[in-house]
């Protein structure tokens, strides 16, 4: 998955990505065209392993939540006709 232009959030993507999931969560955010915030403390470094061909981007960070499990929460706004933003929540 390459940055470049912003793709709508229905558009299926590919992504192959194992590291750091605050990474792995601001390049799709960037990718959406999206903004990106983090909360909370980071207390250690969630990894995330994201393999996926021509999925959409809701089904890939879904996936990104299930897998930081009770360490950090993902979290959507989408706002029509305006700027939708992901954050990612670490927890205490």
């Amino acid at each position: 998955m390459s940055d470049e232009q912003a793709v709508p959030a229905t558009a299926r993507i590919d992504i192959d990505y194992v590291g750091p999931v605050e990474n792995a969560t601001r390049l799709l955010s960037r990718r959406l065209g999206w903004d990106f915030n983090v909360a909370g403390k980071k207390r250690s470094e969630v990894i995330v392993s994201l393999r996926h061909e021509q999925q959409d981007s809701v089904t890939i960070l879904r996936d990104i939540g299930t897998q930081c499990g009770q360490r950090c929460d993902v979290h959507v706004e989408v706002v029509e006709g305006g700027k939708s933003s992901v954050a990612l929540s670490y927890r205490d």
